[in-house]
């Protein structure tokens, strides 16, 4: 486990806040030099704390949805890595997450509209569906993403709304550029940017700001959490007696935990998604045993997904 500093866990809410933050910035917040900055951020990259710096793109802002599909898989391990590679390949996946537990992977994918989800699943079945046990499809509706305390327990506390309704929000060929940029390395300074594109400082900066603002990318960092002695877990909330005047009381309850970093709405066999982040098993035993005794007439089931890796793809703007 890498050891860090207090300015190390400023350093990285920060950066896990907005990957774009400006070095004087938190240099501010730190009280140091931007040098010690630059300094402290290239340790931590080296020691592999920070993985890398991307963006999420949310293309239900282009007209698309967000469908996620559950596996089980019995198979050798090969079978398993031959689905990865063909879900790599797909234009239209986001992300693939490798779990320990009862599911083996998740694939969220952006699709046109429900039969092009259709068409896909059907690849997969016919060629890995004798060794799919179990499968599970929802429709993401919303996704919150929250200041978790883990690093700093006087974080303040932040919502970020992404992957909401539908919108038609037309990218033109710079923006999709800046976008597959972003995705790449999204701490490029706009000088690079503007020197890759032929462009003004200020037009790259003025398309950048747009594209942030209207809430198509979202600036992000990579972090491993393992190294810092953190455990990453989805806890998944299947209910009986349900409304929104219950979700609503179930969801400020995650809020309030210091654990939560991600709550994610969905329409499926669960309501409810939560990524967590604790430093021992007991931690979700007990959140998930406090789920059960604050809504007991409301949550029929939790259900535990570990975490064991995850990736990000750029997805169908790459096409």
């Amino acid at each position: 486990m890498v050891k860090i500093t207090k300015t190390d866990e400023i350093i990285l809410s920060m950066l896990e806040e907005d990957s774009r933050v400006q070095e004087k910035e938190i240099a501010k917040q730190c009280k140091l030099s931007k040098d010690s900055i630059r300094y402290r951020i290239k340790r931590l990259e080296n020691k592999g704390v920070i993985k890398g710096y991307s963006a999420f793109v949310d293309y239900t802002k282009m007209n698309k949805h967000l469908v996620k599909l559950y596996l089980s898989i019995n198979s050798p391990i090969a079978i398993k890595e031959d689905l990865i590679k063909f879900a790599e390949k797909k234009k239209e996946t986001f992300t693939i997450y490798e779990s320990i537990g009862e599911w083996d992977l998740c694939v969220t994918f952006f699709v046109e509209d429900l039969k092009q989800y259709y068409t896909i699943e059907n690849e997969i079945l016919s060629t890995w569906g004798k060794y799919i046990s179990h499968k599970e499809f929802l429709i993401m509706l919303e996704s919150k993403v929250y200041n978790h305390k883990m690093f700093l327990k006087d974080r303040k506390n932040k919502t970020k709304k992404i992957f909401g309704p539908k919108t038609d929000y037309n990218l033109n060929e710079l923006d999709q550029q800046l976008v597959l940029e972003m995705i790449k390395n999204s701490r490029q300074s706009i000088i690079t940017l503007a020197n890759k594109f032929n462009k003004s400082h200020i037009t790259i900066t003025n398309h950048l700001r747009r594209l942030i603002a209207q809430d198509i990318i979202y600036p992000r960092t990579s972090i491993d959490y393992e190294k810092l002695g953190l455990k990453n877990y989805k806890l998944f909330i299947e209910v009986s007696e349900y409304n929104t005047q219950v979700e609503n009381k179930i969801m400020t309850f995650l809020e309030l935990l210091p654990n939560t970093f991600n709550i994610i709405r969905v329409v499926g066999d669960w309501k409810l998604e939560v990524e967590i982040l604790t430093k021992e098993y007991k931690e979700v035993e007990e959140i998930t045993r406090n789920l059960y005794d604050n809504f007991s007439e409301n949550i029929r089931n939790v259900k535990l997904f570990v975490i064991s890796k995850e990736q990000f793809y750029p997805g169908i703007i790459n096409q």
